[in-house]
């Protein structure tokens, strides 16, 4: 089966990230040729610009002039970036965890997912080396399912019991490039 996990569009051009259709968390297996699509008449044909043995491909951006697609096999995880849609480049391979989110702070790339917070360290080359912030986001077992920023604001949401619905769920903001983290307060309603 097949599953397309994000779209984005910039550049005059869409591109969808496919997905591992049936897959058990659980499992190492379920790696096949991912592919990440792009369209340049609205959606109506689509055509393939990447392809790389993964489980999944978690994520797609258009952010700060560059479309980012993160995936992961195993503990293999892979950043791609394009300006244009059609020239990748694999900016970056990490051994962490599954990325599922990926956001410009207007100075650092952030990249969460599975127990997984990294910022890119080095700006003047965004995707070569990763610091590891999990430690300042929240200890044990979490999953960040999306991140957006605007004027310096980052906003995390996600679940503290990876694969879990029972689990607790999370909002967080930092304002420091995710350096600190804070809780946010709920208004009763």
């Amino acid at each position: 089966n097949l599953e397309f996990i994000d779209v984005a569009f910039g550049a005059n051009c869409w591109i969808v990230a496919e997905g591992f259709g049936d897959f058990d968390p659980a499992s190492t297996a379920g790696s096949a040729a991912r592919r990440v699509l792009r369209s340049t008449d609205d959606g109506a044909t689509w055509g393939v610009e990447y392809s790389k043995t993964l489980r999944n491909w978690g994520v797609v951006t258009f952010e700060n002039g560059l479309f980012v697609v993160a995936g992961w096999k195993n503990q293999d995880d892979t950043v791609l970036s394009s300006s244009d849609g059609m020239s990748w480049s694999v900016t970056s391979s990490i051994t962490r965890d599954s990325p599922h989110s990926v956001t410009y702070t207007g100075s650092v790339w952030l990249l969460g997912g599975t127990r997984l917070l990294d910022s890119s360290a080095n700006p003047s080359a965004p995707f070569s080396q990763w610091q590891d912030l999990k430690a300042q986001f929240l200890t044990g077992d979490f999953n960040i399912y999306a991140m957006a920023s605007n004027a310096g604001i980052t906003v995390a949401v996600g679940n503290t019991d990876n694969w879990n619905p029972a689990g607790t769920g999370f909002l967080r903001r930092t304002q420091s490039n995710g350096q600190v983290w804070e809780a946010v307060t709920l208004k009763p309603g």
